[in-house]
């Protein structure tokens, strides 16, 4: 397969890593990834002139998105997401990873403990209470309702009524991890019900 000019980084990578090439859900054709991301805890890097020749291709080629969440107990963690977001398994690594697939964007579920460090020399700890951040998930749905109530089934805390906006429902959640999240139901319009 011939690749556009950014995936000579996923070409670089290849050597180092078991990953596969992540697929473009909507076309089914492969799509190059970025390698020196965190993708389940292995942090992969270039050096030397493999990393100053792709510097140029990679300040200008699209970049591919992943999420990964910490979460401290897969079992309910895959359960959570595949039953109230109908999203399946991909893969299940070893370093206690797995895969979620079925969304535009791959959700990487990582197992890490309680107070562990989130980064090596941060103070910080991990704490899956209800904790806010500048960055949360919007799942896109055809009904708030059925997707709110499943949630709520399977751990969720709701916060607030669901409610109707300009551009059609939304819930706030957190997930049984903690994390903020909203589930959007759009009308017709969507976000360009929105002034701008």
């Amino acid at each position: 397969m011939h690749w556009p000019p950014a995936a000579h980084l996923w070409q670089l990578c290849t050597a180092a890593s078991a990953l596969e090439p992540p697929v473009d859900r909507l076309s089914k054709m492969p799509t190059p990834p970025i390698c020196a991301a965190n993708v389940c805890g292995g942090l992969r890097e270039l050096s030397g002139a493999a990393s100053r020749a792709n510097l140029s291709t990679m300040a200008t080629a699209p970049a591919s998105l992943l999420v990964n969440l910490d979460v401290d107990d897969m079992f309910r963690a895959v359960r959570f997401y595949t039953t109230v977001f109908g999203l399946h398994v991909g893969r299940r690594f070893a370093n206690g990873c797995v895969e979620l697939l079925g969304a535009a964007t791959p959700i990487y579920l990582l197992e890490s403990e309680p107070g562990s460090s989130p980064i090596l020399g941060s103070l910080q700890r991990r704490d899956y209470s209800r904790h806010w951040t500048p960055v949360h998930l919007d799942f896109v749905v055809n009904s708030v309702e059925a997707v709110r109530a499943r949630a709520l089934v399977e751990g969720a805390v709701a916060e607030g009524p669901i409610r109707d906006e300009a551009y059609g429902r939304i819930a706030h959640l957190a997930d049984p991890f903690g994390h903020g999240l909203c589930i959007i139901q759009f009308n017709e319009q969507g976000y360009d019900a929105l002034p701008h």
